[in-house]
């Protein structure tokens, strides 16, 4: 995207040279996702404070984001038809905590 802006910026004469072009970009390196096993999983549940073991415990098993566990309520899960509503969302905005 620079390159792309600095190519516009000599194109309309406001520099002289583009000082990205012949630039080469380090490749992105992927790597696989790697998830934890259940036994793993409840080693760490065990290892946190008790106070954390469900909630995650419920954001592994169900692939919630730190935001959408920490969003949840009580009203969110149904016991007895063993759901979870995600409808709310917890970010962190400087200092501010928006629920």
């Amino acid at each position: 995207m620079l390159d792309q802006l600095l190519a516009a910026a000599v194109a309309r004469g406001l520099i002289a040279t583009n000082p990205s072009r012949g630039v080469e970009l380090p490749r992105f390196v992927t790597a696989e996702a790697r998830f934890p096993t259940p036994a793993e999983l409840e080693r760490l549940a065990a290892a946190i404070d008790p106070r954390y073991k469900a909630m995650v415990l419920v954001m592994a098993y169900a692939t919630l984001r730190i935001g959408e566990g920490a969003g949840l309520r009580r009203g969110d899960v149904d016991l007895a038809a063993g759901s979870i509503r995600i409808a709310n969302n917890t970010v962190q905005v400087g200092e501010e905590v928006i629920r």
